[in-house]
């Protein structure tokens, strides 16, 4: 699927936490994309991206969703969150090879910090993936606090056992505490960490510090992971995302770096 220049007009927009909103929008022209995948919007002359938060299906039906974290002072994300319905925007899309790869594996454990949930629940939500599914799928996704979880419920009702791990959790948090590496270190044993693939998204160094612990502690093999990270603008701007290896390289594409381990070059 090649990347095409949209004329885009939001149709709704809702808060989901304290600092993440998402946007959902509608093309003057079909797009097709594969769950996981990546838009960048056009604001002034330059871009940023951000990830289909729902699967092609759902986008048929009710529109694109994007899931978007308000940074301060972040131009991307202060542009997005002003958007009402009505107004317009340009993209590009579809970007991006972050997406679920059908095999043996007995497990699936996807692995996100923050809007890094995003991609994972088109995933979860789609066609693609409810075809293929293995018997066991795992979430681990880690937030500051409880009223910044996204989706847990959605995730659930989608078949997902999902493990929430907060940084500065309040006294009343019962839940795990820590970060995602400490609960991918006590991942029940019915995971079967040699017999599972793992889907790994969110910011670089986040990323990073799951692929090298997965690789070099955990020992899952190479070809049994994939990632996708974020990072934050620095004047750079590509129109295709770059495979990169284990260390976190890709090309800068506005808001995120879209580094993607793919079969070629793997963590």
């Amino acid at each position: 699927m090649f990347a095409k220049k949209l004329k885009c007009t939001v149709t709704r927009r809702e808060q989901l936490s304290p600092t993440v909103f998402r946007v959902f929008f509608k093309t003057n022209r079909r797009l097709k994309f594969r769950a996981g995948q990546f838009v960048s919007v056009q604001i002034d002359n330059e871009w940023r991206c951000y990830s289909f938060a729902n699967s092609p299906e759902d986008a048929r039906k009710n529109g694109y969703e994007l899931c978007i974290k308000e940074v301060p002072g972040g131009k991307g994300s202060t542009f997005m969150a002003r958007l009402q319905p009505g107004d317009r925007f340009v993209a590009r899309a579809p970007f991006g090879h972050y997406s679920y790869r059908h095999s043996d594996a007995q497990a699936a454990v996807f692995v996100a910090t923050g809007t890094g949930i995003a991609p994972i629940r088109s995933i979860l939500q789609s066609q693609e993936f409810r075809k293929n599914r293995p018997t066991r799928v795992y979430v681990i996704t880690g937030f500051r606090s409880e009223e910044e979880i996204l989706y847990r419920g959605e995730l659930e009702a989608l078949g997902a056992q999902v493990f929430c791990a907060l940084s500065q959790p309040n006294r009343l948090w019962i839940g795990m505490r820590g970060r995602v590496t400490d609960v991918l270190r006590n991942l029940p044993h019915e995971a079967g960490h040699y017999g599972a693939a793992f889907y790994v998204c969110g910011a670089g160094e986040v990323v990073q510090s799951v692929a090298s612990l997965l690789k070099n502690v955990l020992r899952i093999p190479q070809n049994n992971i994939v990632a996708e990270a974020f990072s934050r603008p620095k004047g750079e701007f590509c129109e295709k995302p770059k495979k990169a290896n284990c260390k976190i390289t890709g090309h800068r594409f506005g808001d995120c770096t879209n580094a993607t381990f793919t079969e070629s070059k793997r963590v």
